[in-house]
């Protein structure tokens, strides 16, 4: 755009583009909501596969070899999910992005609260 100076198809990130007539998407759908998908809740509920991530924690176990096992089949898993999502056409990139970060924070705190008892929080309390 900059090389041809031509920002005709440029749109601000606000501005709703690409979206069907209302009409269409009524007698096709049946609904006028059927193309919002932000953020991906399959994603998100694919990244929840983080949960596993909490097994070495409750389980004791030491080994980093399993360890790295744990963590790549949850990265695998979430990007198998996110990657059909975009593929079959029902999610953009930023849309699966959010959704497993979404999960994944939400994993990362609930691993705080039940399995470390919110000690890193009380730690940073402390050296106040």
């Amino acid at each position: 755009m900059n090389y041809a100076n031509d920002f005709s198809y440029y749109s601000r990130w606000y501005v709703l583009n690409g979206q069907p007539d209302k009409e269409w998407m009524r007698s096709f759908f049946s609904s006028t909501d059927a193309c919002k998908s932000f953020p991906s809740g399959h994603t998100q509920s694919g990244s929840m596969i983080f949960c596993i991530i909490m097994l070495k924690d409750l389980l004791g176990i030491k080994s980093k070899k399993i360890t790295a096992v744990l963590w790549t089949v949850s990265i695998l898993w979430t990007g198998a999910v996110a990657l059909s999502r975009i593929m079959v056409g029902a999610h953009f990139f930023s849309d699966v992005l959010v959704g497993g970060t979404i999960g994944f924070v939400s994993v990362i705190i609930a691993r705080e609260i039940i399995v470390c008892k919110c000690s890193h929080i009380k730690s940073l309390k402390g050296k106040a």
